[in-house]
C-alpha cells in the first residue's frame, strides 16, 4: 500500500481512526491535481427547498442519470455530433483507389449509464429561476469550485464546462479524437469502431458536455461520472423512477458550500429566514443567505 502522505495515519499494520483518512483526502488530492485556470470561483447548482434540505442534512449531491430525464435530447445531441465526426474521420482516412463505400452509420443503439450534477456560472440566473415554474421555492446553492473538482475526483466524476453549439462541439471532438490513437488507427484501418466498449468510452468521455447554442445563457459546468456507479438509489419523479447516485465525501463531511441564494417567491424574507434557522442548527452556521435581485413575479 502506498502512504499517501497524510499526518496522522499510522504505520502499518497499526488501527488508525478512517475518518481522519478521509478528512485528510480533499487536500491531499487539492494539491496532486493540476490547476484549472478555467474554473471560475464558485458554481452555483439550482434546486427546490426539498433539494436543499437533503444537501444540508446529507452532504450530498444527487448525480441523475441523464437516460431518464426529461431533457435526454440534450445527450442525442452529443452523440449525434460524435457520430458525424466518425463519419468525418472516416471519409479523411480512406485511401482506397475505388470510390468509397457508402458511408456506415456508428450504431449507437442506447444511451450509456451517465450520471451528472448540473451547476451554472451565475448564482441569480432568470431563465433559470423560471425553469421551476411558479408552483415551488428554489434556490441556488453556491459552491466552491477547486472544492467540487476534488469531491468528484473522489467519486469517479470529473467536473466538466459544457460546450455550446455544433461546431464547437465537433472542434472539442476532434481534439479529444487527436489523443485517442486507437479509435483513429481502428478508422485509417477500415476497421469496426461501434463496438460497445469504444461506443461508450467516446460517449461517456465526452458526449454529456455539449448542448445546443440555444442554452449558452446558462453557463453551465456539470459533474460528469467517469466509472461504473455501483451505489445506484432510485426516487419518483413524474412517471418515472429516476436513478441516482449521490456524491459526498466518504467521511460524510459537510460540502463546499459558501452561501444560498433565495429565489422570487411568495415572502422571500420568511423563506431566507426559514433557511438561516436551519444552517445556525446544521453543519453550515457560517453560510451566508441571501435573496435574490430579479424582480421577477411568482
Amino acid at each position: 500500500m502506498t502512504d499517501l502522505g497524510i499526518s496522522g495515519i499510522g504505520p502499518r499494520g497499526s488501527v488508525g481512526d478512517s475518518n481522519d483518512l478521509f478528512a485528510g483526502l480533499p487536500s491531499l488530492l487539492a494539491e496532486r491535481q493540476e490547476p484549472r485556470s478555467d474554473l471560475p470561483p464558485t458554481l452555483s447548482h439550482y434546486c427546490d427547498l426539498y433539494a436543499l434540505n437533503s444537501i444540508l442534512i446529507k452532504h450530498s449531491l444527487w448525480a441523475s442519470n441523464i437516460r431518464f430525464l426529461n431533457d435526454k435530447k440534450e445527450m442525442d445531441f452529443g452523440i449525434d455530433v460524435a457520430k458525424d465526426l466518425l463519419d468525418e474521420l472516416r471519409q479523411s482516412t480512406y485511401k482506397g483507389s475505388t470510390p468509397m463505400p457508402p458511408s456506415r452509420r456508428i450504431a449507437i443503439t442506447d444511451i450509456p449509464d451517465v450520471y451528472a450534477v448540473c451547476f451554472c456560472e451565475k448564482s441569480d440566473l432568470l431563465s433559470q429561476w423560471r425553469g421551476y415554474g411558479s408552483t415551488q421555492q428554489s434556490v441556488s446553492i453556491q459552491f466552491d469550485s477547486s472544492g467540487l473538482l476534488t469531491l468528484g475526483f473522489m467519486k469517479m466524476f470529473s467536473l466538466k464546462k459544457i460546450i455550446y453549439g455544433r461546431e464547437k462541439a465537433l472542434a472539442q471532438l476532434r481534439d479529444g479524437f487527436d489523443r485517442i490513437d486507437d479509435i483513429v488507427g481502428a478508422i485509417s484501418r477500415r476497421e469496426p469502431v461501434d463496438t460497445p466498449a469504444e461506443q461508450k468510452r467516446v460517449i461517456l468521455e465526452l458526449s454529456p458536455q455539449f448542448k445546443t447554442e440555444h442554452f449558452e445563457e446558462e453557463q453551465e459546468w456539470r459533474l460528469v461520472s467517469f466509472g461504473e456507479q455501483k451505489q445506484i438509489s432510485y426516487r419518483p419523479r413524474d412517471n418515472v423512477l429516476l436513478p441516482y447516485v449521490q456524491v459526498g465525501h466518504p467521511a460524510n463531511i459537510p460540502l463546499p458550500i459558501g452561501s444560498i441564494t433565495v429565489g422570487p417567491g411568495k415572502d422571500n424574507e420568511l423563506t431566507k429566514k426559514s433557511i438561516e434557522h436551519l444552517l445556525a442548527n446544521s453543519a453550515y452556521p457560517h453560510v451566508q443567505v441571501r435573496t435574490s435581485e430579479i424582480p421577477f413575479r411568482v
